[in-house]
């Protein structure tokens, strides 16, 4: 089986985006940093003649406002990326055949193949398909390139079974 897809400039940007939160890595460092804020302003000198209630509720605006600096910043590079970088073999075409020896990617530019016992996980967001090799490497497949939701299902249940199926190294 294969599939063939198209990755533009816009593409770059949304999955570059969207990725962190699919990343337990990256998600976990900005959860924290929001965390870290919040208690610190839980703790703060400064309110502690505020009520126990009050200081919770400052606590849980200021960490969610971290954490909502910390996405814009991450739109922000992902903006940047978008725009800066020339993305040889990631613009245009690709193709992706589920072949019996592992996840075959071409493009104008390169050809390679994943062994599926080193597949991460498979993920979906509204827009995109991510096939995790590690967490933070992997493919983004635009859903609009499938023909229909049929042909979408197929190809995510060929994919997942020859993960699942796959012999782990030991």
């Amino acid at each position: 089986m294969q599939h063939t897809y198209e990755i533009t400039r816009s593409d770059v940007f949304w999955t570059h985006f969207t990725s962190i939160f699919y990343s337990r890595i990256v998600l976990g460092f900005m959860v924290a940093g929001a965390l870290a804020v919040g208690v610190l302003c839980f703790a703060a000198g400064a309110i502690q003649d505020i009520s126990l209630v009050a200081r919770m509720i400052a606590a849980c605006l200021f960490g969610g406002a971290v954490f909502v600096v910390l996405v814009a910043g991450q739109a922000m590079l992902s903006l940047f990326v978008m725009i800066l970088r020339r993305h040889e073999g990631l613009l245009g075409r690709h193709t992706l055949v589920l072949g019996e020896s592992g996840l075959l990617e071409r493009t104008e530019f390169n050809e390679s193949l994943q062994r599926w016992s080193g597949f991460f996980k498979v993920r979906q967001s509204v827009g995109y398909l991510y096939i995790f090799i590690t967490e933070s490497l992997y493919h983004p497949v635009p859903k609009r390139s499938f023909a229909s939701r049929e042909e979408m299902g197929r190809f995510l249940t060929e994919l997942k079974h020859r993960i699942q199926t796959a012999e782990k190294p030991a």
